[in-house]
């Protein structure tokens, strides 16, 4: 660049012009590696800091640096522009991503910011479980053919230890749910953390989690923390509490002491029912979070002695209020037992202590009053288990007496009131469509009977504001079926 600037400026020689002013010339030695390594691992030291021994993998991290990081740092101005970026971004996140990935990651943005941007801006493609795909894998042909001769197969190496969907192979629900709990970035909950450089709002951080789990020592406490979370939304319009359930899972295994697992087993099964929210479980595939807390009662069930499972659970439905929760715990733990008798897996719980839990649950259930009753979010799934482990014209005579008034039919109605989710070919827009199962009713109502009644209180305009578009659904389907037509048929209340 000299002898150009010498040359288009002042028209002499430009080599020539220098060699009278360097007197001396000579060849800078090799870079050491070893200094230059020395010079990285202190500059990261620095910045870094101690690193949480749960989450700093020593092996991980050798890997990445000889199979990736290495070959980008290649003299000590690169340590200077890596380490300065690290300590810019790496304290916005510290605690809430693995530090390697972080590393590994920053490492990209910095020398290959070209491949950075195809990681930040293709999450699908590098994060969740492997599969077999021809796309996948002419995606990460392509990304990989546009990188550096030189740096090619280091790369390669690096990426496909940070995100092992890359290379195809096939790995266990175990394996993705180690992931999030080692906070890496191969976890689709945890990607946008790497690249947006904060937490959004309702995100479960790391330090969430370690509060929670020592919460064990005063039990109220943690249930009063679990419900604050249903109060707290994500921008996805999620709660907290689903984001908490969910990692609480990666917990289950080992980080919740022997003692301590009684107590969440206790807490869950008595608050799990304030836990359940509609907002959580929208979509025809999703699922709500009963099923959240049954899973994690489940698994932390697996870590109590055989003989100790059944006082337990007996306690925790006797003196628990979460009647929902609980009633689905006792579905799955029949369906496993189910399975054991066909052959599968031994159940956590046998047929005999099955049927005393049962009876417990039904004990506690008929100690409610009507209102109580009425007024609980997950009437329907009481009054199933109700029918379904004692006599079903008790549960029936229930209903009969609690929608004997008006006030008590039109909440009952509004309890079975649900939604889903309507959309006509071609347009863009989704209507939520509110739905009043009549063949599920007439297990409890006379159906025609309360036909009449609601009719009667429309006409008199005596259906307050809470409850018109139950009565307004009930009505409907009801008028559907008598005209033959099927209100679960496809199409049914798009016209």
């Amino acid at each position: 660049m000299a002898t150009h600037a010498i040359e288009q400026q002042n028209g002499l020689p430009g080599e020539r012009y220098l060699e009278k002013i360097i007197q001396v010339p000579f060849e800078l030695p090799p870079i050491d590696q070893t200094a230059l390594h020395a010079a990285l691992f202190k500059r990261l030291d620095e910045v870094l800091g101690k690193m949480p021994a749960d989450l700093f993998d020593q092996s991980y991290w050798i890997n990445i640096f000889h199979d990736g990081i290495d070959a980008l740092i290649k003299v000590p101005r690169d340590v200077v522009r890596f380490t300065n970026t690290l300590s810019v971004t790496y304290p916005t996140v510290r605690g809430e991503v693995n530090p390697v990935d972080f590393i590994a990651l920053e490492a990209l943005r910095v020398f290959l910011p070209g491949l950075y941007a195809v990681i930040r801006t293709s999450p699908e493609m590098f994060t969740g479980p492997s599969r077999n795909d021809e796309t996948i894998k002419s995606f990460h042909e392509k990304w990989a053919s546009d990188l550096p001769e030189e740096l090619r197969s280091s790369t390669q190496e690096m990426m496909e230890r940070i995100f092992p969907k890359i290379d195809g192979t096939s790995y266990g629900t175990d394996w993705l749910q180690q992931c999030r709990r080692k906070l890496q970035v191969c976890h689709p909950d945890l990607f946008p953390l790497y690249f947006r450089l904060t937490v959004p709002p309702g995100a479960v951080r790391r330090s969430d989690i370690q509060a929670l789990l020592s919460l064990a020592q005063t039990p109220a406490t943690l249930g009063e923390t679990l419900i604050a979370a249903t109060r707290e939304k994500r921008s996805d319009g999620l709660s907290k509490a689903r984001a908490l359930l969910e990692r609480i899972m990666d917990h289950v295994e080992s980080d919740i002491p022997a003692e301590n697992v009684p107590v969440f087993i206790n807490v869950l099964l008595d608050i799990g029912d304030d836990l359940v929210l509609a907002s959580d479980a929208q979509g025809v595939f999703n699922f709500g979070n009963e099923s959240r807390v049954t899973r994690v009662v489940y698994h932390l069930l697996k870590r109590i002695e055989k003989s100790e499972r059944l006082p337990l659970l007996k306690a925790a439905i006797t003196k628990g209020r979460g009647m929902g929760v609980q009633c689905y715990l006792l579905v799955e733990l029949l369906g496993y037992r189910g399975k054991e008798t066909e052959g599968g897996t031994e159940a956590l719980v046998d047929g005999i202590a099955l049927d005393e839990l049962k009876t417990a649950w039904l004990d506690r259930l008929r100690a409610q009053s009507g209102d109580q009753l009425l007024a609980h979010k997950q009437l329907a799934r009481l009054l199933a288990g109700w029918s379904e482990w004692a006599e079903p014209a008790e549960a029936r005579a229930w209903c009969e007496s609690a929608t004997s008034s008006d006030n008590g039919l039109l909440a009952f109605l509004s309890t079975f009131c649900s939604h889903t989710k309507l959309q006509t070919m071609g347009d863009r827009a989704v209507r939520l469509q509110p739905r009043l199962n009549q063949q599920l009713l007439e297990k409890y109502i006379d159906t025609s009977a309360c036909a009449l009644r609601l009719v009667s209180l429309q006409q008199a305009e005596k259906v307050p504001a809470l409850a018109q578009e139950a009565v307004s659904q009930f009505l409907i389907e009801f008028e559907m079926i008598k005209a033959g037509k099927n209100p679960d048929g496809i199409n049914s209340f798009n016209d």
